[in-house]
């Protein structure tokens, strides 16, 4: 079976984090490591956080009595309220979960104090800091061998290399779970 994948951000989660720390979150046991013991199983730039999170599959709710926005949707992992999906997002998030192609919800949380190496005058050292949690939702919808077809494209519709928009790199920081 193939799967379209979206991802959407969730709102609010910093106003959760007390919970998400409390009931989601497990300690990381790579963060104890010595910058010896890091550099053997991770690379310069990588991030090792101190708490770690699995990919949780996550309950979408519907809120039409919030007083904020009656379109919210609540996003819960475990029963534990992380978040909301975002105000412009919640009226493709319901259309995602009513089709019959829906299958599954997933979140990704991140986020907190970290280690990461990195190289100073060619001797490995360690760096601390911390950044804020963050949570991605993504939906899986099933998709058929009709939906995978190619469309052609006439050649005077297609863009040389050099009219082509460039590609940005970045987004949120991946964790290693």
């Amino acid at each position: 079976m193939n799967y379209k994948k979206e991802k959407f951000q969730v709102a609010g989660v910093s106003h959760y984090s007390d919970s998400i720390m409390k009931d989601i979150a497990y300690e990381n046991d790579d963060y104890s490591l010595s910058v010896k013991e890091l550099s053997e199983t991770y690379d310069v730039g990588d991030r090792v956080f101190e708490y770690s999170f699995d990919d949780c599959n996550a309950s979408l709710v519907p809120e039409p009595t919030n007083e904020h926005d009656p379109n919210a949707v609540r996003v819960e992992v475990k029963g534990i309220l992380i978040g909301y999906v975002k105000r412009g997002s919640c009226s493709h998030v319901k259309n995602l979960l009513k089709s019959p192609d829906f299958d599954h919800v997933k979140v990704e949380i991140g986020g907190g104090k970290y280690k990461r190496l990195y190289e100073d005058d060619d001797k490995l050292k360690i760096e601390k800091d911390s950044c804020g949690l963050f949570a991605d939702l993504y939906i899986f919808t099933r998709q058929g061998e009709h939906e995978l077809e190619v469309a052609s494209v006439p050649p005077a519709a297609t863009l040389s290399p050099a009219a082509a928009p460039e590609k940005k790199k970045g987004g949120a920081a991946s964790i290693a779970l």
